[in-house]
């Protein structure tokens, strides 16, 4: 985004909060930090389950893998038709 169209923005935003009182200032400073913190925290958990799932799946694919390695094994040793 241009400069200045981010100074443009700025300045609308500045004027729009200069008419409020403190109280309120702060109240909606408040409001939006515990919505970006929020946002944050579920982006992390979100991420963090993924990779959770992730390993979890590609665990269980080696357990099979070796579960039918071992059968194969078996099956081979007893000549089996299986």
């Amino acid at each position: 985004m241009p400069e200045s169209m981010e100074n443009n923005a700025f300045k609308k935003a500045s004027n729009k909060t200069q008419g409020l009182k403190f109280r309120h200032q702060l109240s909606l400073i408040f409001v939006l930090g515990i919505f970006v913190m929020a946002l944050i925290t579920s982006i992390a958990v979100s991420n963090i389950s993924s990779q959770i799932v992730r390993d979890r799946e590609i665990e269980q694919g080696l357990q099979v893998t070796r579960s039918l390695a071992k059968q194969s094994e078996l099956a081979l040793l007893y000549q089996s038709r299986e």
